[in-house]
């Protein structure tokens, strides 16, 4: 049990940023959060607060890098709501009919 308990303390000393504090972000669409977890993973080692922190100050500092992710991100968004984003074809069967035309069946 001490053991447990001494495990726990060692994770929030390392684990935990002294000044830091929970956040919770809800309803961010699942492509963004996949990105944002690409992101952490590969540039800060699975720390989401040191690249939530890194994308902030880049916002504020105009660092091209984050703008372009920002951008990407708008124009898709964009695209999404002018229903610009290509639908998956259903795959079926085509029939050509005698006069020529094709129905799908």
């Amino acid at each position: 049990m001490d053991n447990e308990l001494e495990i726990e303390n060692i994770k929030k000393k390392v684990f935990r940023h002294p000044d830091s504090t929970d956040f919770y972000m809800k309803r961010v669409p699942i492509e963004v959060v996949k990105e944002f977890k690409d992101i952490a993973n590969k540039e800060f080692l699975g720390d989401y607060g040191m690249c939530f922190k890194w994308i902030l100050e880049g916002f504020k500092k105009g660092d091209p890098q984050v703008y372009a992710m920002l951008e990407n991100h708008e124009n898709r968004i964009s695209d999404l709501e002018q229903g610009k984003v290509n639908q998956p074809e259903k795959k079926g069967k085509t029939i050509k009919m005698l006069n020529g035309k094709e129905k799908k069946v």
